[in-house]
């Protein structure tokens, strides 16, 4: 949960947002996002030493960027920006009102993080490490929020207009571009526009088109085929609308072939014509329906094809979801303010690394949201002062449950779980971006935080895991311990380029 943004709408910031394709321009593609569920916030005061960036003065000139919001009636964003920096924009087409990302950083600035101008319905943040200090920025009331007690802001949020947002990725060159970033947050101005200004979304190259029921509902869906986003893949959308609104949108990652509409045994299908090495052409009749509100190709390959993206690229698909004999993996898409990719920028910033055992592990409910309480009985300790042999308390986002208590204590709404509804002793696993939380009897290193207080009723000091899942590593059969890859249920894989911690490393950490 450290500076995580668990974010109502399920943007990826700059380019990292999976698909998408970031226009330089004031105005760009339109694309598409999807609901999720959001934490409370945490209201607490900041200390007295932590400075507040000056934001609200020394206006100064620089090309004037509007962004336009793609669906209004929405917030829109202005402001001037120096010609040696760059401005990327990520929309949603989300209608009644729409939200977008505006990500600007210096053409010189190291690659990582940006400062990103949003407007994002519903926006949220995860409060355990959070402290918020009460500020003013160019006129309107807001809080600035500060993770894990550092000095440097993650994200400014205004009371008013609501749902406006300045967040903070830039921490690799922050400093030294700080007075360019207070001057051209100085200038921003969100703005409310009530006429239609939207931009047509880019065409993109129609594969195939065919009308016919894809649904079995007896109405005709005008179905097309066009190409997706290439990256190191061949995919394709297949998209079925009526009058002009979608019905249905789904992105796959296929094998390469000739693709067509076509019918077999009476039903619709997707005709694919490839070449195998050393072999003839090779004609495929792929079955076409929809299932679950999504449309489902039949006769893929499970290992190499398969849905492709996020809620960007596929109608109905706000979280992962994957259904066993009595069993829903579930995991929320977050996006992160910070990815930690080493054991020395996971030690600099934990106040507790230990190695141990968890001997129980319970879900806890708050905020319409379900955690995982563990405790961790010590058998090394790298950082900190504790012992082998005790006992500590950590909170995880996401959680183990029936389906029953799971839907007692969080909001479920009609596109959660593929629409379905499952009985009450059905198991619930739910996680964060394809990582689940711990069980009983794993072994485990963790990198962690003080986020005591965030369990409410819960006595004694309260750790979790710096970035959220990052700083979790588990026992391997050579004495190391490793980060498991994401997947699509708690049987974990650790794959060979996945980050390892040494022992004989860490115990010069101490």
């Amino acid at each position: 949960m450290k500076r995580s943004f668990m974010i109502l709408l399920c943007f990826s910031l700059l380019s990292a947002f999976s698909g998408c394709k970031p226009n330089p321009s004031p105005v760009v593609d339109a694309g598409k996002t999807v609901a999720q569920e959001q934490p409370a916030v945490t209201q607490e005061s900041a200390p007295a030493n932590v400075p507040v960036s000056d934001v609200g003065s020394n206006q100064f000139e620089g090309e004037l960027i509007e962004v336009k919001p793609q669906c209004p009636p929405s917030y829109g964003v202005t402001f001037r920006l120096p010609a040696d920096w760059t401005c990327e924009v990520i929309q949603s087409d989300d209608e009644p009102t729409s939200d977008l990302v505006v990500s600007i950083k210096p053409k010189q600035a190291n690659s990582e993080g940006a400062i990103s101008i949003s407007h994002m319905t519903g926006f949220g943040v995860c409060g355990t490490g959070l402290v918020q200090k009460e500020m003013e920025f160019n006129g309107h009331p807001a809080r600035q929020g500060f993770y894990d007690g550092n000095a440097l802001w993650s994200f400014i949020a205004l009371e008013d207009p609501k749902d406006c947002v300045i967040m903070n990725s830039a921490e690799n060159w922050y400093e030294e571009y700080e007075e360019e970033i207070n001057q051209i947050l100085s200038t921003v101005e969100f703005v409310y526009y009530e006429d239609h200004t939207s931009v047509s979304e880019p065409t993109e190259p129609i594969i195939d088109s065919a009308s016919f029921d894809i649904d079995s509902d007896g109405i005709i869906e005008d179905c097309t085929i066009t190409y997706g986003p290439t990256s190191g893949l061949f995919t394709a959308v297949i998209t079925a609308s009526v009058n002009g609104d979608i019905k249905y949108k789904n992105t796959f990652n296929l094998a390469w072939g000739a693709l067509s509409f076509g019918e077999n045994s009476g039903f619709p299908c997707i005709v694919r014509v490839r070449a195998l090495e050393g072999q003839e052409s090779k004609t495929e009749y792929l079955s076409l329906s929809v299932q679950d509100g999504r449309i489902v190709i039949g006769g893929l390959d499970p290992e190499l094809e398969g849905y492709w993206g996020d809620g960007e690229w596929n109608d109905d698909q706000r979280d992962q979801t994957t259904v066993g004999d009595d069993t829903l993996y579930s995991y929320w898409k977050t996006t992160r303010v910070k990815v930690y990719r080493s054991v020395d920028e996971l030690a600099e910033v934990s106040t507790l690394i230990v190695a141990g055992e968890c001997v129980s592990a319970r879900p806890v409910y708050q905020t319409d949201m379900i955690y995982t309480l563990s405790e961790i009985r010590i058998t090394d300790s790298y950082k900190g002062k504790i012992s082998p042999g005790s006992i500590i308390q950590v909170v995880e986002m996401g959680g183990r449950d029936s389906y029953g208590e799971y839907s007692k204590h969080c909001f479920i709404d009609e596109k959660d779980f593929t629409k379905l509804t499952y009985p009450d002793y059905f198991k619930v696993v739910c996680g964060a971006d394809g990582f689940w939380p711990m069980k009983k009897g794993e072994q485990v290193l963790l990198f962690l935080g003080d986020t005591t207080g965030f369990i409410k009723d819960l006595d004694g000091t309260l750790y979790d895991i710096i970035g959220d899942y990052d700083g979790k590593l588990y026992l391997q059969p050579d004495g190391t311990y490793k980060r498991p890859s994401p997947s699509q249920t708690d049987e974990y894989v650790f794959d060979p380029g996945n980050l390892t911690a040494n022992i004989e490393a860490l115990a010069q950490v101490r």
